[in-house]
């Protein structure tokens, strides 16, 4: 799973124990590969609209929506595709 930042983005991405797995501020074009072997890595970003998630090539849908702060969100392949699967909400309260 790779993360691409299309502007500038803060991002913080760790695993089930809390153990940073990376942190900074990306710049456009820059890259993160979420390692194949992490435990659930999960991710914290400020702007998620900024950053392109793909998996073998593939682009996925956005982490969140634009401009609103993400965190605990799942980013292992698993978790991605899953959330690819689900069916859009009708938005019923």
């Amino acid at each position: 799973m790779t993360l691409t930042a299309t502007d500038t983005v803060w991002v913080r991405v760790y695993d089930a124990n809390k153990k940073r797995l990376f942190e900074k501020e990306m710049q456009a074009g820059e890259k993160f590969d979420v390692p194949a072997d992490a435990i659930n890595p999960m991710i914290n970003t400020g702007r998620p609209q900024v950053l392109t998630v793909s998996i073998g090539g593939k682009t996925l849908a956005p982490l969140g929506p634009p401009e609103r702060a993400i965190s605990d969100v799942g980013v292992s392949a698993a978790a991605l595709l899953a959330r690819e699967a689900e069916p859009a909400s009708e938005g019923v309260a």
